[in-house]
């Protein structure tokens, strides 16, 4: 209970010289202490006095006074708003004399903010957003409610954060939407409600989000995901898809720009109505050529026909692109790479780059690597240790010692936890230690869909077997699966043998044969087996069986025995009868002969065989291409044998002889040349071109061209056509392929052009050569002469003359663009020229030795 001691009446509303009536009394016995008195008098005012303000007013006070533990604050409250309602009810005269009395609306208003104080006081011990709520109801009007409802709101913001779902946010907006919490609360309630929308991850999932909530602040993020699930195959039709499925919005741009990278790489256009205004430039100056110039002081790129790609406005270019060769859209600057339409590629410190094709781009800092595209997304962050690109499908990435794979937009399938990942076919082979996991390129694309991808790295060894199989082995079991991963074969105790069509299986001591359809050949037993390419001889219980592995067919059965010869090869022999199986025919042999293999480098094979007469060649059709006396025969190539008897000779695989048997060697088989030794001469034949060249030269005669040939004749190296007659000189230490008619040779240490069947030398005193293409279409290389470095081309000449003090190629072997320098010592000036492919020049700038230095290409 409160002690009241001596106030002043006019604070609280009743002076002493007003006690006066019942209400008066009241007060006055509560302020000489006899509170069960006044609270007497005060009910009787209460009940006479029902109509006036006063006893309600008196009836508050004594309660707001005596309160303790708040247990009768709602009572003076109650009192109190009782009080005020019959103040504005009464008339005038009533009001006049409550007045003269201290009761007033200020009085009573003091009271009533004493009692909300009160009030609140208790609401903030609880401190729990029932005692706040009830504050508010009940005190309507307090001081306090604004703080009352802002206390309110962050406990019940700080309950919906403790179960944090995003029905707990929703409840709570709904519930309270002015809060200030609310912005926060709907940031929260969007991401919850998005990820427990989407968390499975799986295409149907963020496609049904997006058309429940198309205005949903993660549009952008669940496009992202439909894209980096439709495009994991990373193929034309899949970015098709997602640009017919929106027609706006990020995932339309990337798969956009994916799609013609894409194309591009398979060297195919993209749809017209879908070239952007930037795909367009882009496209304009796809594939072409460009390189780097400098003017005052700024740096800007122009194509190998002399027009203007960046106007000189960059500060600086990556040191590697002073030197050209730039043909893939990409150059680096101040900051990162850049598009040629000056568009950022990738923002940040890098030390290399690579173009991976597809419009990927590995960028490489600090010992690390990453991946961007070329439009500017960010595929892998800087941080693997390796990356490679897998079939245009794949990124395979290296974290450390372990390998993980990710699709070719970035999206993560497995984490690095691989020593070592085989891709094959249809399957890809994840190896631990020395343990693999077997999964199908299937079950990765499955992966991006948000189906779990389990490694218990279960078997100890693996076998691809080509097209849709793939065999594994653990302990002593063994088995084969399909592209589905589905176990055509169980994985028990057993051995399987891959045969080049269909399989061998032995389980404990049963034996048999398989077809590539997994049916079984015959139910007979098998003793054992031995196979080659073609055939399998099948030992059985007193008989053997001969089967025919391409055509998947018995064709011997009930046989004495069988052998195989090579891998095309078999022998049956039954009673006096023996038989050669080839893979075209059977033919008999008599029971004495012998039999050797010639084997060939090309797979084709043949079989001799020796009587009591001469030795017989047979081909791999069963027929007989040779007959005779000899001490050896060899393949060469695919089409001709060597027959050694004294001397060698050669005849075709029809049989056809085709050189006498008089060389001491025959070989070094090139392209259908074959280089030919008789009396310690050489000489050459060719069988398609029905040449012959006698051996009467000292060295190995070397093709030049389709009709001419280089011979070495004791002088030198000099010319030959395909009949043998000479051209020229035969003095020259070296030649080398110019053009049809005109060669390099080198003679005196000087080398020269010479002009063959005009036997003349047409560019003389070149002193040294550095080939810019050497290929059989055009030869191309800067020469350098008594006055400076030139460029000559096999087809066009002299592209420009001999008077330059460097000259650098900065465009593409097949594309060069040929940066000059004149060096004019005496004002200490250096001019740049450059100049196309055929020697017209592309553009000219004079610099200072400084200067010179920042545009120059020191390669």
């Amino acid at each position: 209970m409160r002690i009241f001691l001596i106030v002043i009446f006019s604070v609280i509303g009743f002076g002493v010289q007003a006690q006066v009536g019942l209400s008066g009394r009241a007060m006055s016995q509560f302020e000489k202490g006899n509170v069960a008195k006044a609270e007497e008098l005060v009910q009787k005012a209460l009940e006479k006095d029902s109509a006036l303000s006063s006893p309600y007013y008196v009836k508050a006070f004594i309660l707001y006074e005596t309160d303790s533990l708040y247990k009768q604050i709602d009572s003076a409250y109650f009192y109190m708003k009782s009080a005020l309602g019959r103040f504005s009810a009464m008339d005038e005269r009533e009001v006049q004399k409550h007045k003269k009395e201290g009761v007033d609306s200020v009085s009573m208003l003091a009271l009533k903010q004493k009692i909300d104080s009160v009030a609140y006081n208790r609401a903030e011990e609880v401190n729990t957003e029932n005692s706040y709520i009830y504050f508010i109801e009940n005190y309507a009007g307090a001081l306090q409610e604004g703080e009352a409802i802002e206390n309110r709101n962050a406990l019940a913001y700080i309950k919906a954060k403790e179960i944090n779902t995003y029905e707990s946010y929703r409840n709570f907006m709904e519930k309270y939407p002015d809060a200030k919490q609310v912005v926060e609360a709907e940031e929260k309630y969007e991401r919850l409600f998005y990820d427990k929308s989407t968390q499975d991850e799986h295409l149907d999932s963020y496609l049904s989000f997006l058309k429940k909530n198309p205005d949903t602040p993660y549009r952008n993020e669940a496009e992202e995901n439909i894209f980096q699930i439709i495009t994991a195959d990373n193929q034309p039709q899949s970015y098709r898809r997602i640009i017919g499925m929106f027609q706006k919005g990020l995932a339309r741009k990337k798969a956009i720009d994916f799609l013609y990278h894409l194309l591009k790489q398979r060297g195919q256009e993209m749809e017209p109505n879908l070239m952007n205004d930037s795909l367009k430039y882009i496209d304009k100056w796809d594939k072409r050529v460009i390189f780097p110039i400098r003017e005052n002081g700024k740096y800007g790129f122009m194509d190998a026909s002399g027009e203007l790609v960046i106007t000189p406005i960059l500060t600086s270019v990556g040191e590697e692109m002073l030197c050209g060769n730039i043909d893939n859209g990409v150059y680096k600057a101040e900051g990162g790479l850049f598009g040629l339409n000056n568009a950022p590629v990738y923002k940040g410190e890098l030390d290399n780059w690579d173009d991976l094709g597809g419009g990927l781009i590995k960028v490489e800092y600090a010992g690390k690597y990453g991946v961007i595209h070329k439009a500017g997304y960010s595929i892998l962050p800087i941080e693997y240790d390796a990356i490679k690109v897998i079939d245009s499908t794949f990124l395979q990435y290296k974290k450390g010692n372990f390998w993980g794979i990710s699709t070719y937009s970035g999206k993560i399938l497995t984490k690095p936890l691989f020593n070592d990942i085989i891709w094959q076919g249809d399957f890809v082979v994840l190896e631990n230690g020395e343990k693999y996991s077997i999964k199908s390129i299937g079950k990765l694309f499955a992966a991006a869909n948000g189906v779990p991808l389990y490694f218990d790295m279960p078997y100890d060894d693996f076998l691809w077997g080509g097209d849709e199989i793939m065999w594994v082995a653990r302990d002593d079991a063994e088995a084969l699966f399909n592209e589905r991963l589905e176990q055509v074969t169980p994985l028990t105790p057993q051995k399987i043998k891959m045969l080049d069509k269909g399989y061998y299986i032995e389980t404990g001591d049963e034996k048999y044969v398989m077809k590539e359809d997994f049916s079984v050949i015959d139910a007979d037993s098998i003793q054992s087996a031995s196979f080659n390419k073609y055939w399998g001889t099948l030992s059985r219980s007193g008989y053997y069986s001969l089967y025919n592995i391409q055509k998947e067919q018995l064709e011997s059965h009930h046989i004495d025995s069988a052998t195989l010869i090579g891998g095309h090869f078999a022998v049956s022999y039954s009673a006096d009868t023996v038989f050669l199986h080839t893979p075209d025919s059977t033919i008999q042999i008599s029971k004495g002969d012998q039999l050797s293999l010639i084997p060939a480098a090309d797979s084709k094979e043949y079989i001799i065989t020796q009587g009591v007469g001469a030795k017989v060649i047979i081909d791999e059709r069963g027929r007989k291409i040779y007959s005779g006396s000899f001490q050896e025969a060899k393949a060469l190539g695919d089409q001709m044998i060597i027959i050694s008897k004294m001397n060698k000779g050669l005849i075709s695989n029809e049989g056809k002889s085709l050189l006498p048997f008089v060389y001491e060697a025959i070989g070094n088989y090139n392209n259908g040349y074959i280089s030919l030794l008789r009396n310690k001469k050489f000489g050459i034949y060719n069988y398609k071109k029905e040449l012959l060249i006698p051996t009467e030269y000292n060295q190995n005669i070397k093709p030049y061209n389709q009709s001419l040939l280089v011979v070495e004749q004791g002088e030198g190296f000099g010319f030959v056509d395909v009949t043998n007659k000479n051209y020229g000189d035969t003095s020259f230490d070296e030649i080398t392929y110019w053009n049809d008619s005109i060669a390099l040779v080198k003679q005196e240490l000087v080398w020269k052009l010479y002009d063959i069947y005009n036997d003349e030398i047409v560019n003389d005193n070149i002193k040294s050569i550095h080939f810019i293409k050497q290929e059989p279409a055009e030869t191309v290389a800067v020469f350098l002469k008594e006055k400076g470095y030139g460029v000559y081309s096999s087809i066009l000449g002299e592209v420009l003359s001999p008077t330059y003090n460097d000259i650098i190629n900065v465009g593409t072997k097949d594309t060069p663009v040929y940066f000059t320098e004149k060096h004019v010592v005496e004002a200490e000036f250096y001019i740049a020229i450059y100049y196309s492919q055929k020697g017209d020049m592309l553009y000219k700038q004079v610099y200072e030795a400084e200067e010179y230095a920042e545009i120059y290409c020191d390669n």
